[in-house]
């Protein structure tokens, strides 16, 4: 019987204690792999956000019309890809600050 209720108590130790620890290490030991996908999910982005304003560019000067929600996307894009540059560049001087021995503030 206190068999079953230490059991049970480790086991919810675990689901609530362990778990969030271990996928917060798992944050830190990936950071990096995390960091360079995201860099290169954006200049993707970037990427097809310059091809398809090329393109709206060249229906501008045929006078054809350019629908909102390429002009939305094409903004949003540009968005996105600001947002991303801060967070990234956050980070690098959240890095740095943990490296000197300070804690980054959120």
């Amino acid at each position: 019987m206190v068999e079953n209720f230490v059991i049970g108590i480790a086991s919810k130790l675990g689901e609530y204690l362990i778990a969030p620890i271990g996928r917060r290490l798992g944050y830190v030991l990936f950071y990096k792999s995390y960091v360079e996908h995201l860099k290169k999910e954006v200049k993707e982005l970037e990427t097809a956000r310059q091809r398809v304003q090329c393109v709206v560019d060249e229906a501008g000067c045929n006078r054809k019309p350019i629908h909102t929600d390429v002009e939305d996307w094409l903004e949003s894009a540009k968005v996105e890809a600001e947002e991303v540059e801060k967070l990234l560049k956050h980070g690098e001087s959240a890095k740095s600050a943990c490296l000197r021995g300070g804690f980054p503030t959120p």
